[in-house]
């Protein structure tokens, strides 16, 4: 063994002092490849063969940073940097120095627990936890103050190799980076064991990295809210974002506020010159006396401008506020600041960069995130702690994902579906198929929600998404829980077939046809974490939906959505005002109504120039398809549009109708339907009766019914309010599952 390596075993027996970690450097810009340099400098016990440090890949909440780079032993593995939000290789390695000195005669191994050496392939699994593993190799040991150097992205000490070795084109080295995520993130904890022979494995002190927002602004992004009372102070927010949507800290730009020609009072001056310390965003605070519909603009620095969505001021409290959320995002990260306290920088994006009233990070449901029964917990306090009433609603979801259930039972796949709750304390959903096999049974997700609510209190609705891509079952439907589909996201638009030969199904139209009633609503579906980002890309970019209730709570926002009140949009925030006029009766989008003469109208403010307005309809039922009822093109540059049309309905068959508005700029909205029917049973399923078309049933007594009464007339069991004389209604009450012991409700604690 030695004198040398004899005496540091006499130190491990001791407890010989960690060594110390640091980075060469800790500050990077998004979307870039760089060589990270993570050193290690031995301790007092020396470091002897055998011994190995553990440098484990970062999580943000639920995966790791693969998402964005990987890196391999290997650089025949390295590839170029990504744009579309795919993962790059790059090339990790290790060295020895002492005393400023490269020891190359001191070999370390450097294994990846996600790479095979047979085949020296690796994998990217964003869900599966990996780590750099290195140790000494031969008989030599290191001293104390010997550094191991470990190069997450290695594309210079591959070229060094390459030149070496005389190999010719090294051009192959350009790829070995480690590529930087194209969202901004600060205080990234990077974790490492220290393992030592014959000792248990100990953690390291974890060292920090930050990765700021790229330098050039490339848009201002300017909203504020879709309706506000006259004579109350508004907020408008202005950030400063680079090309993937990061708040541009490093951009004191001056912010010159223009009201046009509003009658209005600035709260705050109109103008203002950025500081660090505004982190890239700013609030312009103003009243306006007039009623109307304003757009405003904001001009930085004479470089780059912008203009808000339109903002429509009423003398009068509306019926419903317009809401916007995305409540369809995956990811993100919390860290501790400075002040002990707890960041998700989730909500510190989508609240004060870019404006959201409602968000939701949808965790994939147990079995599939890094300690997702860890992360609900966190989420379920967010939930409660982050919600503030009337300005920032935060709501507990999960995503139900079909595929993993279907892989397990080897049978097609019935979706994916989002489970948003109506409280933040509600039971993490699971992939489990001893628990949920299906949407619809005994194991159904459906009758686990049912049971949820029967032994909670807690109720839910679920939104299928992506339905060409994840899979659908629209032959089963499950009212007052399937209210909800999202038509649009990053996977694109789902409300018809993407082209003539496209072969696929799932579209919103398919669903119609099949005769299910749900409302449409936008998100991003973004694996990111930054709810709202308006610049978040996959194959379509990112969309928002708008949620039309009368106040910003949990309660309210909720029955929105249960009541299909709800539009969707591919991002941008225009107003839909959207209904049905029938006689003396007005039915609001995403209703079902008994029609008579129903009319359908609307009232939109565009946040560019309007291309088309056009109101759709399809029969509900699988032979036919949608049909337009009517389009038209604005002209004159027309932001804003009103209009009605008669359905000329022939009283009898069932139709949805809707509309679709497309913008100048491609941007695009869409209403959700409205259902016209002739059938008095559909209002045991929550259709409306606006002009008392269906008559009520008198129930029979056994008395002469020409005797005065002062009891009010009561109908037999099953009759729905007011259903139609001669209607033959089944009195038999749906069944109630009862909640099995393997439902596994059981709350799960943080360990």
């Amino acid at each position: 063994m030695g004198l040398f390596n004899a005496w540091l075993l006499i130190g491990y027996s001791w407890g010989a002092p960690q060594g110390m970690v640091r980075l060469v450097e800790d500050r990077f810009n998004v979307q870039e490849k760089v060589d990270l340099e993570w050193v290690y400098t031995v301790g007092e016990g020396g470091f002897l063969p055998g011994d190995e440090l553990k440098l484990h890949d970062p999580h943000f909440h639920g995966m790791r940073w693969s998402k964005w780079g990987d890196v391999s032993p290997w650089p025949e593995n390295c590839s170029a940097q990504s744009t579309n939000q795919q993962a790059s290789w790059g090339l990790v390695s290790a060295r020895v120095q002492r005393d400023e000195v490269w020891l190359d005669d001191h070999s370390l191994g450097v294994e990846r627990s996600n790479c095979t050496a047979d085949n020296q392939r690796c994998t990217a699994d964003i869900h599966l936890e990996a780590a750099t593993s290195v140790f000494l190799m031969g008989d030599e040991s290191l001293l104390p103050g010997d550094e191991i150097h470990v190069f997450m992205g290695d594309s210079s000490g591959c070229v060094e190799r390459c030149e070496e070795a005389e190999e010719g084109d090294c051009s192959y080295c350009d790829d070995c980076g480690f590529e930087m995520p194209d969202r901004a993130f600060p205080a990234i904890a990077w974790p490492a064991d220290e393992c030592l022979v014959d000792e248990e494995c100990s953690a390291l002190e974890a060292v920090e990295l930050e990765v700021s927002a790229a330098s050039e602004v490339r848009s201002l992004h300017v909203v504020g809210p879709s309706q506000h009372l006259v004579g109350e102070p508004l907020r408008v927010k202005v950030a400063l974002m680079d090309e993937w949507g990061n708040a541009v800290a490093s951009a004191l730009r001056t912010l010159t506020f223009d009201v046009g020609d509003a009658k209005a009072t600035m709260n705050t001056g109109p103008v203002h010159t950025m500081s660090p310390t505004d982190e890239g965003w700013h609030d312009f605070s103003l009243t306006i006396y007039e009623p109307g519909v304003y757009r405003f603009e904001v001009d930085a620095g004479g470089e780059t401008r912008g203009r808000s969505n339109p903002i429509e001021v009423v003398a009068e409290e509306p019926d419903y506020q317009i809401l916007w959320g995305d409540i369809h995002v995956h990811h993100g990260y919390t860290w501790t600041d400075t002040d002990g306290f707890s960041q998700d920088i989730n909500h510190l994006y989508a609240r004060d960069v870019v404006g959201l009233d409602i968000v939701a990070e949808s965790i994939k449901a147990d079995g599939v995130e890094i300690d997702g029964d860890i992360l609900w917990e966190e989420l379920k306090t967010n939930c409660s702690e982050t919600t503030v009433d009337g300005d920032y609603l935060v709501l507990l979801a999960f995503e139900w994902m079909g595929q993993v259930v279907a892989d397990a039972k080897g049978q097609e796949t019935e979706g994916h579906h989002n489970v948003y709750y109506d409280t933040c304390d509600a039971p993490f959903g699971t992939h489990d198929i001893e628990v949920v096999d299906s949407l619809t049974g005994p194991l159904g997700l459906w009758t686990w929600l049912e049971s949820v609510e029967e032994l909670t209190g807690a109720r839910a609705v679920t939104v299928p998404h992506a339905m060409r891509f994840t899979g659908h079952n629209y032959e089963v439907s499950r009212p007052g829980l399937q209210t909800l589909a999202e038509i649009y996201s990053e996977w694109g638009d789902s409300s018809v077939q993407e082209t003539d030969t496209d072969e696929s199904s799932g579209s919103t139209e398919e669903m119609l046809r099949h005769g299910l009633k749900l409302g449409w609503i936008g998100a991003s579906d973004n694996h990111d974490g930054w709810m709202g980002n308006p610049h978040s890309e996959k194959n379509k970019k990112s969309g928002l939906g708008a949620f039309l209730a009368p106040t910003l709570t949990r309660s309210s926002v909720f029955e929105a959505m249960r009541e299909r009140q709800t539009y969707a949009t591919t991002g941008h925030r225009p107003i839909m005002h959207v209904w049905m006029e029938d006689g003396e009766g007005q039915v609001n989008q995403g209703r079902e109504y008994l029609a008579q003469e129903p009319e359908f109208a609307w009232r939109v403010h565009g946040t560019n120039e309007l291309r088309s307005v056009t109101v759709w309809t399809v029969v509900m039922d699988e032979a036919s398809g949608q049909q337009v009822l009517v389009e038209h093109s604005p002209t004159n540059a027309a932001l804003d549009h009103t209009g009605s049309i008669s359905i000329g309905w022939d009283g009898l068959t069932p139709m949805a109708v809707w509309l679709e508005v497309v913008q100048d700029d491609l941007e695009k909205s869409w209403s959700s339907p409205i259902w016209i029917t002739a059938d008095c049973e559909r209002l045991d399923d929550g259709a409306l009766d606006p002009l008392g078309l269906c008559e009520p049933v008198i129930a029979d007594t056994g008395e002469d019914d020409t005797a005065d009464s002062d009891t009010d007339t009561i109908p037999p069991p099953g009759a729905g309010p007011g259903v139609r004389c001669g209607c033959d209604n089944d009195s038999s009450v749906a069944v109630i599952f009862p909640l099995l012991g393997w439902l596994s409700l059981r709350r799960r604690r943080a360990a």
